[in-house]
């Protein structure tokens, strides 16, 4: 049985040897490796024609013009002729026995999909990102009570990445061709949900194999209006998809909402921080003008809803800290503030955070989270209502 895997290639020649050695030393052989360069500048191509004469098994194909990852795959994707497909990115790298063991799986279960966990990988440590699952064979049936069952908007199903998933070939030929070439952000969610939605059995294996790397430069959102029209493109996409399942109306439509304010408040924050007539912020209610909060976390997030929050005045940060800030969270119990906002959205991290907070002697009710969010419709862009009034409340 042949997994073929997809690599697309931009300028990333500081890397791709390391990904590419972690290929072609895999301890199972039946691989098919296609290289696509989506015309790089640097000398990631050279470093590709270089591979392809020394290993059989790989491909190397190259766009005349840049065409973006969408393109780039869909390239890749249509030349694939194993049965499962997994998709790398060119400056990550496997574990060697990676597909060995994923092998395994699909000889003993044959399942559609097979998800597993990873590593990612900064300048000095490694985190591990584990998915929301015990590990077993999932039925279609499974993963829709699961969809129900999530409690938490900010703790997504499955981590929306391609690289942790090895698929049916067939369920991604048939789905990639739905993605619009155009869209440069979510393109990998797009696909993920798409495929799972429409897999009758996915495999959720307990450990991680891929090693994502995490660097300056790596693609990310840029709060552009061409990423905001990309993130309308994606809604739209999502919608036609969520109603092809057709899942039961009122919990269906809460897990929509929250996966669309899920992504965009990793897309475009501040757009969620509207302020209503009466000074008071839409996404959270409780915050009012002049009050005084102290934000906790200094990542991409956290730095965004700073921003916004600073640009139209309406509150006063009386400290801005993360986890580091040992001597400010030592002195938070004497800190004056109305209400300590929680800007992370990874579910372990915040309830580590919670802890250390209620340690602090800091009540819950001064703590706001993502999931004390107001996710109702309104408090959305208008353009995204607009979506959801004519096309979900048709169906739902």
């Amino acid at each position: 049985m042949k997994i073929s895997i997809v690599v697309p290639i931009y300028n990333v020649e500081e890397y791709l040897e390391q990904c590419i050695e972690s290929l072609i030393n895999q301890t199972y052989n039946n691989l098919e490796i296609i290289l696509i360069d989506d015309n790089s500048t640097d000398h990631s191509a050279l470093v590709c024609e270089k591979y392809a004469k020394e290993d059989s098994r790989i491909v190397f194909l190259k766009n005349e013009k840049n065409q973006g990852v969408v393109y780039t795959r869909g390239v890749g994707f249509e030349y694939a002729h194993g049965e499962y497909i997994s998709c790398v990115d060119a400056d990550d790298w496997l574990d060697i026995d990676a597909y060995s063991k994923i092998v395994s799986i699909i000889y003993a279960y044959a399942p559609d999909m097979i998800i597993y966990n990873y590593y990612k990988e900064y300048n000095s440590y490694s985190e591990e990102i584990k998915e929301q699952f015990s590990e077993d064979l999932y039925e279609y049936a499974d993963y829709e009570r699961c969809l129900k069952e999530n409690q938490f908007f900010y703790t997504p199903f499955i981590s929306q990445s391609l690289c942790n998933k090895v698929i049916k070939t067939d369920l991604v030929k048939k789905y990639e061709k739905k993605i619009p070439r155009e869209l440069n952000i979510l393109e990998d969610a797009l696909l993920s949900h798409s495929c799972l939605l429409n897999a009758e059995k996915t495999y959720f294996i307990d450990k991680s194999y891929y090693h994502y790397r995490s660097r300056q430069g790596s693609a990310m959102f840029k709060n552009t209006r061409k990423e905001y029209d990309s993130f309308i493109t994606y809604i739209k996409c999502m919608t036609d998809i969520f109603l092809e399942k057709k899942i039961p109306s009122e919990k269906a439509r809460k897990m929509f909402l929250d996966h669309i304010f899920y992504n965009l408040l990793l897309c475009n924050p501040k757009m969620l921080l509207a302020v209503n007539d009466f000074g008071k912020c839409k996404a959270f209610p409780q915050i009012t003008k002049g009050k005084k909060i102290i934000l906790y976390g200094k990542g991409s997030i956290g730095t965004k809803i700073f921003k916004a929050f600073e640009k139209k005045g309406i509150v006063r940060f009386t400290a801005w800290i993360d986890s580091s800030d040992k001597k400010m969270l030592e002195k938070i119990n004497q800190e004056i503030f109305d209400y300590i906002l929680v800007a992370v959205v990874n579910s372990k991290i915040v309830k580590n955070i919670e802890r250390l907070l209620w340690k602090r002697g800091v009540s819950r009710d001064k703590i706001l989270t993502f999931n004390d969010m107001d996710r109702s419709e309104y408090v959305l862009p208008k353009e995204i209502q607009e979506i959801l009034g004519t096309e979900l409340k048709q169906h739902l």
